[in-house]
């Protein structure tokens, strides 16, 4: 059997196929563009977010550290000064009481 074919009719349609392929594969390039900029975005905000809470909680363990340490009493006095007063050390000893004069 022949088939007679028209060849300019054979180069349209190639040309369209091929002007649809490219604009299928412009359209996928755009989508990734918008979920690669959706996920930077996201990525960003998260960071933003864990930065701001991790500051936050900073903050607020510094503010419960230091009215625990300024507020609570023990016997020996208020814990902060027990910071702030001497530290006995290695081969230190407490002077002994000498004679007075």
């Amino acid at each position: 059997m022949l088939v007679l074919v028209n060849v300019g009719v054979v180069v349209v349609v190639v040309k369209v196929v091929i002007v649809e392929v490219v604009l299928v594969l412009v359209l996928v390039v755009k989508v990734m563009v918008v979920v690669l900029l959706l996920v930077l975005v996201l990525v960003v905000v998260g960071v933003v977010v864990v930065v701001v809470v991790v500051d936050c909680v900073e903050v607020v363990l510094a503010d419960v550290v230091a009215h625990w340490l300024e507020e609570v009493s023990f016997p020996g006095g208020p814990v902060w000064a027990w910071f702030v007063s001497p530290q006995p050390q290695p081969g230190r000893v407490a002077p002994k009481p000498g004679p007075t004069m």
